[in-house]
């Protein structure tokens, strides 16, 4: 088997090689199983992406229904987006 074609089968299976917020190599494919999606979770920082049709974003983890990492997922995204918190009144 060549070189090549392990690259490929690799971008396939885990087509980010480095998390895009911390630079980290350890991100792990993540079941969504209410919209049976995969995405990949950063095992260094918490956030969690999806990749698809050439562009890498962020996953908002109100979307991820069923994910068994959602927690985590949650308070990441809070820190990284203060302006979203809402106060129930």
């Amino acid at each position: 088997m060549s070189h090549e074609h392990d690259t490929h089968a690799s971008l396939i299976t885990h087509p980010l090689q480095h998390c895009p917020g911390c630079h980290s190599d350890r991100l792990e494919p993540v079941v969504e199983t209410g919209a049976q999606d995969v995405h990949f979770l950063c095992r260094e920082c918490g956030r969690c992406w999806d990749v698809g049709l050439g562009a890498v974003r962020r996953v908002p983890p109100a979307t991820c229904f069923g994910c068994p990492e959602r927690g985590r997922c949650v308070e990441m995204y809070a820190l990284d987006h203060p302006d979203l918190q809402h106060t129930a009144d």
